[in-house]
């Protein structure tokens, strides 16, 4: 089951990247500032009440630390890259992975459409809601698909408007762990290359082809 779910991945990565010739720069001036102004405070207030809530619950530190990642910034490669910082154990790392599929494929991706139809939200708004609160990114466009061609550049915009932050905060997670593990001495130094291997790749080629495609 590894290789056909790694090369699915990958099929799924390509065609986020090659969505960003239908999200022309134009539209992202537009829409941009707002969606980042957004994609911040959700990712900031999401994961502190995450934290928050977990450290009330008494769930385990590694686990506390992936779930609160995966459901503020952009699920699945959001817990792989806080585990990666932290050198936390893979059967955690399944579990919140588990529930952030559970939570976001068939519910959210499904039925948050359906509630702002009936809500008679613009797509402007419903696109906005979809990119700042599904949690993968492949169910944000999958939803926003549904709702329109507005609301999929804007829940595109503001979800990889959070994808960008992945890199920062696997870096900032992997110092804070750093400094609050008795082990301090074990723990992987935080560097530039920490940044650069919890990055997520396709939000650049994303980017690249908007931009190529926006100018030339």
């Amino acid at each position: 089951m590894v290789l056909p779910v790694t090369i699915l991945g990958v099929f799924v990565k390509i065609g986020l990247v090659l969505l960003g010739i239908s999200v022309i720069f134009s539209d992202i001036l537009k829409a941009g500032s707002l969606g980042l102004i957004q994609s911040l405070l959700v990712v900031l207030s999401v994961w502190y009440f995450s934290f928050w809530l977990c450290k009330r619950m008494k769930v385990d530190k590694e686990l506390t630390m992936m779930l609160s990642s995966a459901v503020s910034i952009c699920g699945v490669s959001a817990a792989i890259a806080t585990s990666g910082a932290i050198k936390g154990d893979s059967k955690k790392l399944s579990l919140v992975v588990s529930l952030v599929l559970i939570t976001a494929v068939p519910p959210m991706m499904i039925f948050m459409p359906w509630i702002a139809h009936k809500l008679g939200l613009s797509e402007e708004v419903t696109g906005a809601w979809l990119g700042g609160t599904i949690d993968t990114t492949g169910a944000v466009v999958a939803s926003g698909t549904l709702v329109g061609e507005t609301a999929l550049k804007i829940s595109t915009i503001v979800k990889f408007s959070q994808n960008v932050l992945l890199g920062i905060a696997a870096f900032a997670i992997s110092i804070y762990w750093s400094y609050t593990k008795k082990d301090v001495s074990e723990q992987e130094k935080p560097t530039l290359k920490i940044i650069w291997e919890r990055f997520p790749k396709f939000v650049l080629g994303f980017i690249l082809v908007s931009v190529i495609f926006s100018f030339l």
